[in-house]
């Protein structure tokens, strides 16, 4: 049990009857506002580059990383001490990011992560934690289910899953509960939100996989292609934060950056530049324009005239790189600020929740909860049985009143706390102010139903049509925040019976192959990967080949007969003989054909029939080597 006020030392004497009214009067207001006011112990910002834990009075701040054995998955070390190892892994550890995309990327380790957190913050011992979750407003049911359910698995009582960018307005300061609209830009490592906030809610919002760790990863890959050196993501940041720009900048600045040569695996020390590197970023920082553009473009007349007057707040670890807000402003004619400590707003927004009832109760409240399990109710069983006691012993003590009908200091307490509550639920309903909002969220959410809908008719008829095969649906939770997709993570792991070496398609071809798998997610990586391999034919010329993987969408398939007839259009299927993907499943089309050089076999360059970029459910394959 929770204390507000400390008795210790008080001797137990009977109150007189001033007293104990006061006493009725404070259970009376406890029950009232425990009734009509969501309580929170603690808020977690649970991003792809760290955790933090927002408590009252003070902030836990841990690298999210973890090191698993990458053969048994069993968790080695977390945070701080994981991070450590990044880059430097021994052999058979893999330090693992659980979260990616703002969804769990790895539920075990995601869970060991919070525990650990949940135990440093030392909150009690009796009762798990109330806890408000910072997510992307985009994400799926599962995904929702799925943090939520890590959080529980990971000790909290209570899990109120809060909009990451109405959390940075109301950190940033905003009064979110005004009907006016807010614009929000939130730039993380994994994700960039932009997004509209109003009346406490919000009324539409764009999440998409760009962010500072994919500005990390287009460095290492220009440097890797134009000065065959690889740098790991460390430097690769450093460069970000000392020469990265979304405006060039003058003089130009320049730095020395170490790393591995290509031509010979020796050290090597090169030299860049913010012009260099301003070209590297430039895509992505346009990319992130054109979201914001989308998002003003579906606001209503007036809420674009507050945006204009107001301006949009820039809020993320990403909104430090340089002269960001700037472009921001010049290319949506908008004006763009940034937040004091941009990459702490979120943090900020659940500080305050913690600390103001009124705007929890707005928050909160609408937000949808999912059923808690049974198992995890001990304590609510626990006060449920206490409540019942003194209930029944106050029904005794007051017997002669409740026999003469007269109304009890219980009926009065009672009929008191739940007052406001009778009321509401007694008067007419009325028009809400937040309907066009609420409007909104609702079409985005049946939109997104039918979506899924039509997908998983699709999946359900491939694997209809494959009885012998017998392939699992699983889910997409986490996607490679590279520029170019070479992984991505499944919500199925060994206890679903997943194991490494297993083919993944979805329902127009061939994703890839399960390189790791731990107790309940598994990482494919994909068959356009430089390091992918995939048995295939083309039926119709009766020839065979292999397909290579190049880090690109486009991939090339080499060895084929020159004599074969190959034409641009022509259909390419797995041959089964690689021992990974099963026969006769769909690759892509050709749509280059050309001769090798210094060779007498054709090649061709197909264009892959799976969409990675917005895959949400795949088929998981066995085959020959894992049964």
């Amino acid at each position: 049990m929770l204390y507000t006020d400390s008795f210790e030392g008080t001797a137990i004497t009977p109150a007189p009857p001033n007293v104990q009214k006061n006493a009725v009067a404070r259970l009376q207001d406890m029950l009232s506002n425990r009734v009509l006011r969501p309580q929170l112990d603690m808020g977690f910002s649970f991003g792809s580059s760290k955790l933090v834990v927002q408590l009252k009075g003070r902030v836990l701040t841990e690298p999210a990383r973890v090191a698993v054995d990458a053969k048994t998955g069993k968790v080695l070390a977390l945070g701080e001490k994981a991070l450590v190892e990044e880059g430097r892994e021994p052999i058979g550890v893999q330090v693992v990011r659980p979260i990616q995309g703002g969804v769990v990327s790895d539920y075990e380790a995601a869970r060991q992560l919070l525990g650990s957190t949940l135990v440093s913050s030392r909150h009690g011992v009796l009762f798990g934690p109330r806890v408000a979750l910072g997510v992307p407003a985009e994400i799926t049911a599962v995904e929702r289910e799925t943090l939520v359910e890590t959080a529980r698995a990971a000790g909290a009582r209570e899990v109120h899953l809060v909009d990451r960018a109405l959390l940075c307005a109301i950190g940033a300061g905003l009064d979110v509960l005004e009907p006016c609209g807010r614009l929000i830009i939130k730039l993380g490592a994994g994700t960039t939100q932009v997004a509209l906030v109003s009346l406490g809610s919000t009324v539409v919002t764009r999440t998409f996989l760009s962010g500072g760790e994919r500005m990390d990863e287009a460095i290492q890959e220009h440097v890797r292609r134009v000065h065959k050196v690889l740098i790991d993501r460390r430097s690769a940041e450093q460069v970000k934060k000392d020469l990265g720009c979304a405006i060039p900048i003058q003089p130009i600045r320049r730095m020395q950056v170490a790393g591995r040569s290509l031509a010979d695996g020796k050290p090597i020390s090169i030299q860049l530049d913010s012009g260099e590197i301003f070209r590297v970023l430039e895509p992505i920082i346009t990319a992130i324009a054109a979201e914001v553009k989308r998002v003003l473009a579906e606001m209503s007349p007036h809420m674009v005239a507050d945006i204009i007057r107001d301006g949009a707040a820039l809020a993320g670890g990403g909104a430090e790189l340089r002269r960001l807000d700037e472009y921001l402003s010049q290319q949506c004619r908008v004006r763009v600020r940034i937040l004091a400590e941009p990459a702490m707003a979120e943090a900020r927004g659940l500080r305050r929740l913690l600390d103001d009832p009124t705007l929890r109760r707005i928050v909160l409240a609408p937000k949808e909860q999912a059923p808690r399990p049974a198992a995890r109710r001990t304590g609510g069983w626990l006060m449920a049985l206490t409540l019942m006691a003194v209930a029944l012993l106050l029904t005794l003590y007051f017997s002669e009143e409740t026999r003469a009908g007269r109304p009890t200091p219980l009926d009065s307490l009672l009929n008191t706390a739940f007052a406001p509550a009778m009321t509401l639920a007694a008067a007419p309903e009325q028009p809400s102010a937040q309907s066009p909002a609420l409007d909104t969220e609702r079409e985005r959410r049946i939109a997104v139903l039918v979506d899924e809908n039509e997908r998983l008719n699709a999946l359900l008829g491939r694997e209809a049509s494959q009885p012998t095969l017998k392939p699992r649906v699983a889910r997409v939770v986490a996607r490679d925040p590279r520029g170019w997709l070479s992984f991505l993570t499944l919500d199925v792991g060994l206890d679903q019976g997943v194991r490494r070496g297993m083919a993944v398609a979805s329902a127009d071809g061939i994703v890839g192959e399960i390189v790791y798998a731990s107790a309940s997610t598994s990482r494919v990586r994909l068959f356009t990967d430089s390091e992918a391999v995939v048995a295939a034919s083309l039926p119709a010329r009766k020839t065979a080949g292999v397909v290579l993987g190049s880090g690109r969408r486009a991939v090339e398939m080499r060895y084929l007969d020159p004599d074969a007839g190959i034409k641009v259009g022509d259909k390419i299927v797995t041959s089964g003989l690689d021992g990974v993907y099963p026969e006769g499943l769909i690759v892509g089309k050709v749509s280059r054909v050309h001769r090798l050089p210094d060779s007498n076999f054709e090649a061709v360059t197909l264009e892959p029939a799976a969409r990675f970029d917005s895959l949400k459910e795949v088929l998981v394959y066995r085959n020959a080597r894992n049964g």
